[in-house]
């Protein structure tokens, strides 16, 4: 009956209540089973009533109905009860949309200070933040993925591990034009404990980045590009902060005979010099693959990019690090007593908010009340995510291109090669 109640509840795009419906099933099974098992008591503290076998007439294995509806009320109440205490009153996230002016009201309540140039005004602090070209301005844009996933991702970055010492370096990992450089904004911005976030690229950004000079170093030894990878990062961030505008950032490498013994302590000591001691920051480390040659002399090329990202590892900070390809010059989780890295998953896009975007996609739910069509809406869905995962993300946002238009739309309409009664059944019903 569970089984059913869940399939039923996905099939009308309810996948929160199907997921809390599976999950507290199973705490009932599970506690049954214990309970039975050991006799101990329930996850309430409470000894459960020791429930009858359902009578079974001598003719038939059916279960009488009025024994099997009595069971199904019990199990409600068990149910209600294990949901209240699993969850709790637990709201419901609201719907995130464009982060624009959500960036410029956590701005103005948890960032502005008339002591750090980057952050005198919101104006200022905008310029630094994610794009793609002049005409493709990330931190505008509708972020289109569901509300649970954008909360599981602010979590999953907010959060420590608790087998790790602190120092972790949490990255994404996709494909071009996925959506990895817009990401982490909206989830910096549903984080209630995160009072700062800082974007660091090394390349695109509508060619605002940082660039170490040279780009490509001579020294074979791996603890001095290390410690060099550190030093070129702090100065990467007093640059960001204290002179933020310069378009093209070039960083000159520290010298192996001007080496500072400890940066963390100099970052540690200038961050709270400028933000307070009690600042949350989020550093996201976009391009992380492209700050620095890694043809030319490969390991210590990677020995830098870890020094680099290393630095930033701090008791009050959250690194996270994003490209096509995984940093893995930082040893995976718990293979190092010192940094980890720790993958994050890219929340997918919501197919439900990008039909209601898309004007040539675009059907009318509510209309639809039949069970049968909702099936058939639920694969039409599918053939459509299937689709718009094939292009860059960053197309659902071009309008008025015509050449973009002709390839995106025109494909996805393509794309749905179902039969004539089903796009007539539910456009019409």
């Amino acid at each position: 009956m569970i089984l059913l109640t869940v399939i039923a509840l996905l099939i009308n795009n309810q996948q929160t209540q199907a997921l809390r419906l599976f999950t507290s099933s199973f705490a009932i099974a599970a506690n049954n089973k214990r309970r039975l098992l050991h006799g101990r008591p329930n996850c309430r503290g409470v000894e459960l009533k020791q429930q009858h076998s359902l009578p079974v007439s001598s003719s038939s294995t059916r279960f009488s109905s009025a024994s099997l509806s009595l069971n199904m009320q019990q199990d409600s109440q068990q149910l209600t009860a294990v949901n209240e205490e699993f969850h709790g009153d637990k709201k419901e996230p609201v719907f995130f949309g464009n982060p624009e002016k959500m960036i410029e009201a956590k701005f103005e309540r948890c960032m502005k200070s008339p002591n750090v140039p980057l952050l005198r005004d919101f104006q200022s602090y905008a310029r630094h933040l994610p794009v793609r070209t002049a005409d493709l301005v990330l931190y505008k844009l509708d972020y289109l993925v569901r509300p649970e996933a954008l909360e599981t991702l602010s979590a999953n970055i907010g959060n420590r591990s608790s087998l790790m010492n602190g120092k972790e370096v949490k990255y994404l990992c996709a494909p071009t034009a996925s959506g990895k450089s817009a990401s982490v904004l909206p989830a910096f911005l549903v984080n209630e404990k995160a009072t700062h976030y800082f974007y660091i690229p090394f390349h695109n950004n509508n060619d605002r980045y940082f660039q170490c000079e040279p780009f490509a170093f001579e020294t074979n030894d791996l603890f001095i590009a290390e410690f060099q990878g550190a030093a070129f990062m702090v100065d990467c961030v007093k640059r960001l902060l204290d002179d933020p505008f310069e378009k093209q950032t070039r960083v000159e490498i520290t010298k192996p005979e001007a080496l500072y013994q400890n940066y963390s302590e100099m970052l540690q000591n200038y961050l709270d010099d400028k933000l307070g001691k009690n600042a949350v920051v989020w550093f996201h480390v976009d391009e992380h693959g492209k700050m620095i040659d890694r043809k030319y002399n490969a390991e210590a090329a990677a020995a830098f990019s870890r020094g680099a990202m290393s630095v930033l590892t701090l008791p009050n900070t959250r690194v996270v690090a994003s490209y096509t390809k995984a940093p893995t010059e930082i040893p995976a989780a718990m293979m190092s007593p010192n940094v980890s890295r720790i993958a994050l998953v890219l929340p997918p896009l919501d197919l439900t908010q990008v039909m209601k975007r898309v004007p040539e996609l675009y059907l009318n739910e509510e209309l639809i009340s039949d069970q049968d069509q909702r099936r058939l809406l639920a694969s039409l869905r599918f053939r459509i995510a299937m689709r718009v995962g094939y292009y860059p993300i960053s197309y659902l946002h071009i309008r008025g291109d015509d050449k973009v238009e002709e390839l995106v739309i025109c494909a996805l309409i393509n794309s749905l090669s179902l039969s004539l009664s089903l796009v007539y059944r539910l456009l019409t019903c």
